[in-house]
């Protein structure tokens, strides 16, 4: 089973500002990519450890194609100052460690979907998953272009024994409690 983050997000507020929230959303996209997009710059760029032909290992590589499509795709050498402008442009290196930066998860929301809309009574739901952890960073940041709303986002993630609640508005964190077993 891998790790895998449930989530519950519940805004609320003044409707006409919800009704705008939603409607800017793409649920293909999800909440997060909407609103906050992973920089282009990082879509053929990968980290971890790649060993090359002459034996030199990288931490960090591009490829010209998705190596999932094709695991055949050699990695590229990405010059080291250029590694270094991406990282003070965008504070990471790949978009793994931006999306944990900003976002607060290393993908987002995924499966997204609109399960109550009560935008005219005050209030949306949404459902959706993310990995590893609740992308708490997210809506912490999306919660500054709506400042008259109000965001809980309810989590648990099994496999990891932990659930939580965080709340925030206009740009800040709130409250946030976490509790490290599901079965307390």
């Amino acid at each position: 089973m891998p790790n895998v983050c449930y989530c519950m997000l519940r805004v609320s507020g003044n409707s006409t500002e919800l009704i705008r929230f939603r409607d800017m959303i793409s649920l293909d996209e999800g909440i997060i990519r909407t609103f906050l997009p992973r920089p282009s710059v990082f879509d053929n760029i990968h980290s971890g450890f790649c060993s090359l032909p002459d034996g030199r290992v990288l931490t960090v590589w591009r490829t010209e194609e998705d190596p999932f499509s094709n695991p055949l795709t050699p990695p590229i050498e990405i010059p080291l100052n250029e590694v270094r402008v991406i990282e003070r442009q965008y504070g990471a290196t790949n978009g793994c460690d931006w999306c944990y930066l900003n976002w607060g998860s290393k993908s987002g929301d995924y499966g997204t979907t609109l399960v109550n809309d009560s935008a005219a009574r005050g209030v949306l739901l949404y459902r959706f998953i993310s990995s590893w952890n609740p992308p708490t960073h997210a809506f912490v940041r999306i919660s500054r272009r709506f400042p008259s709303l109000w965001f809980r986002l309810r989590y648990h993630e099994p496999l990891g024994e932990y659930r939580g609640v965080v709340f925030c508005r206009n740009g800040r964190l709130l409250r946030s409690r976490r509790v490290d077993s599901c079965f307390e």
